[in-house]
C-alpha cells in the first residue's frame, strides 16, 4: 500500500537543545518518543512524507498546499542560527492534490514558500535523520469546519492510495495551550478535559469523535492541532489502521502527544 504509516507529533522548539538548553530535559519523554517513531518511520521507507502544520500559511477560506522544489529551515525567530536543514519538495503530488481537491470542490490554493515554518520543521528534524532522500510535501490547514477539513483528507487519501510512491502523513499541532497557571494563554479548567477528548477519539481511532468535540472546550483549551488531526483522520478514513499513544506531556502548560498510525 502507498499509504505506509500516519503520525501526530507535537512541534516544541524546545525539544532542540540548540533552543531549549536546560529546558530540553523536561522534554524527556516526547523526545523519547519522537526517537521510537524515528524508527518506525525509518522502517516503513517513505519516498515522501506529508506534513500537516498550523503554522505553515493559513487562509480562512482556503487550505494552502506548499509548492517549491526545496525548503529550508528558518529558526532565526527562536534565535537558533545553527540549524540549517534542506528538503525536497515533490511537484507532482502536490499537482494531484490540488485537482483532487477542486474536483471534491474543496477551496485549495497554491503558495511557494522555500523556508518551512516551525510545526513542519520540528518533526522533519527527528523523524527524517535517516531518510535523506525523501521528498517533503508541506499542507496547511483552513478555519473551515470541521467536515471540510475531513473532506480534504479524504481528497488527498484518492491520490495517496493511487500513487506508486510510499507515503508518510505527519500531523504536526500541540494539544491545549492552557493547562498550568504559567501557561502560554493561562490557565483554563476546560484545558484537561479537552485534551482527555481528543487523546480518547485519537486512541480510539474515531474521527467522529474528534469532529464532534465540545465546542467549548476547545475554545477555551486554545489548541492548535486538532483540524491537523482531522484531515490525518480523512487521509485514512475506510483504512484498517490501529492508533497507538507514544507519549503525552505538558511541563510547559503546553500539551504535546506523540502517537502512530499503523497500517493493519
Amino acid at each position: 500500500m502507498s499509504l505506509v504509516i500516519g503520525a501526530i507529533t507535537p512541534h516544541p522548539p524546545l525539544l532542540l537543545a540548540s533552543i531549549g538548553k536546560e529546558k530540553t530535559k523536561q522534554l524527556a519523554q516526547t523526545r523519547q518518543a519522537f526517537d521510537e517513531l524515528e524508527g518506525l518511520v525509518y522502517s516503513a521507507k517513505p519516498d515522501i512524507i506529508i506534513v500537516i502544520s498550523p503554522h505553515a500559511p493559513l487562509a480562512a477560506d482556503a487550505f494552502y498546499i506548499n509548492l517549491s522544489t526545496h525548503y529550508d529551515t528558518d529558526l532565526k525567530e527562536f534565535a537558533d542560527i545553527s540549524t540549517k536543514l534542506t528538503f525536497t519538495g515533490d511537484l507532482e503530488l502536490v499537482s494531484r492534490f490540488k485537482q483532487a481537491a477542486r474536483d471534491a470542490d474543496i477551496p485549495i490554493k497554491l503558495t511557494h514558500h522555500d523556508a518551512l515554518d516551525y510545526g513542519t520543521i520540528i518533526p522533519l528534524y527527528f523523524l527524517m535523520r535517516h531518510l535523506p532522500d525523501a521528498r517533503v510535501v508541506p499542507v496547511s490547514y483552513s478555519l473551515l469546519d470541521y467536515e471540510t477539513h475531513f473532506e480534504f483528507g479524504r481528497a488527498l487519501q484518492r491520490e495517496i492510495l493511487n500513487s506508486n510512491k510510499r507515503i508518510a502523513v505527519v500531523a504536526s499541532g500541540d494539544l491545549s495551550h492552557r493547562l498550568t497557571d504559567d501557561a502560554p494563554a493561562g490557565f483554563s479548567e476546560y484545558a484537561g478535559k479537552l485534551d482527555k477528548a481528543i487523546i480518547d477519539a485519537v486512541t480510539a481511532a474515531d474521527s467522529k469523535a474528534l469532529r464532534d468535540i465540545d465546542k467549548k472546550l476547545i475554545s477555551e483549551g486554545s489548541e492548535c492541532g486538532l483540524r491537523a488531526f482531522i484531515v490525518l483522520f480523512g487521509i485514512f478514513n475506510s483504512v484498517n489502521f490501529s492508533v497507538s499513544v507514544l507519549s503525552y506531556e505538558h511541563p510547559f502548560g503546553v500539551g504535546y502527544l506523540v502517537a502512530k498510525l499503523s497500517l493493519e
